[in-house]
């Protein structure tokens, strides 16, 4: 875990919060034992995900600042899961060219 944080230059839990998240986004994902990566299951597309937020719109007016930290600690974890994203691609890209 710790050399693919450093790969991604980011610390091991923010690895671990992007598994998480791809998990809850239904990508399935696995550590390939023999290879000592993590990989995608062949033959999923990302254009598969779907939204599955299951938090109420009462659960939201309950607390706006609460909503408001959601927000923004979600919009840092898009932008690392795009770049996350990108980065599994171009090493599946990669490993399907050679």
């Amino acid at each position: 875990m710790a050399d693919l944080a450093a790969e991604l230059e980011c610390s091991e839990r923010t690895i671990y919060r992007l598994l998480d998240a791809l998990t809850a986004c239904g990508v399935p994902w696995y550590f390939d034992k023999q290879q000592e990566t993590y990989r995608i299951r062949e033959g999923f597309r990302l254009g598969n995900l779907v939204d599955a937020s299951s938090q109420s719109q009462s659960q939201t007016q309950e607390s706006p600042e609460k909503a408001i930290a959601i927000v923004n600690e979600a919009r840092c974890l898009i932008e690392q899961l795009k770049s996350f994203v990108a980065r599994l691609e171009a090493v599946i890209n990669q490993s399907s060219s050679t």
